[in-house]
């Protein structure tokens, strides 16, 4: 019962089931993060969002989420982030689901982004780079606990020169 209503609940549904539920109980099979479970693409980014916005915002969390999981606010919201770093920024709604989780949840790159933008065996090219760029452009500045070291900046050139700085790493 927990799960379904975490998972597909309006807001409403959500916030009595919450309240009803005691503090550190287990709510549904993953726990009270299965608020976010559904956001596997931009459909369900879109659907949720309300949701999503709701629950992740500062208070919202300490009140309705915290108490049923160890995980931060900003580790959640850094979670779905690092989901959308993974699609391609040119396809319809990426890029908007990227800047309203830099700019409305405040969600900073993770390992886990830069490992989707430009980890090994990972050939994004330009678009890795539009992404990446979209991140900086908006929201606050990445917090220094988020910023890469110079390994990482080394990356991001031999990303940036393979390709030519115009196109796809294996395009034409």
């Amino acid at each position: 019962f927990g799960e379904k209503c975490m998972k597909y609940g309006s807001i409403d549904i959500c916030v009595v089931t919450l309240n009803v539920w005691p503090a550190g109980e287990r709510v549904g099979y993953s726990g009270v993060l299965d608020l976010f479970a559904e956001v596997q693409c931009m459909r369900s980014f879109e659907h949720y969002w309300p949701k999503i916005a709701y629950f992740l915002q500062a208070q919202n969390y300490a009140k309705w989420v915290q108490p049923h999981t160890s995980v931060s606010r900003q580790d959640a919201a850094n979670s779905l982030l690092s989901r959308f770093s993974a699609f391609d920024v040119r396809q319809p709604g990426v890029a908007e689901a990227i800047r309203k989780c830099r700019l409305v949840l405040m969600a900073e790159p993770t390992s886990e982004t830069w490992g989707n933008l430009f980890g090994r065996g990972i050939h994004r090219g330009r678009e890795g780079l539009q992404a990446y760029d979209l991140m900086l452009r908006h929201g606050p500045r990445i917090s220094d606990e988020a910023r890469g070291g110079e390994d990482d900046a080394q990356v991001l050139r031999s990303h940036w020169d393979r390709s030519g700085g115009l196109g796809d790493t294996g395009g034409p």
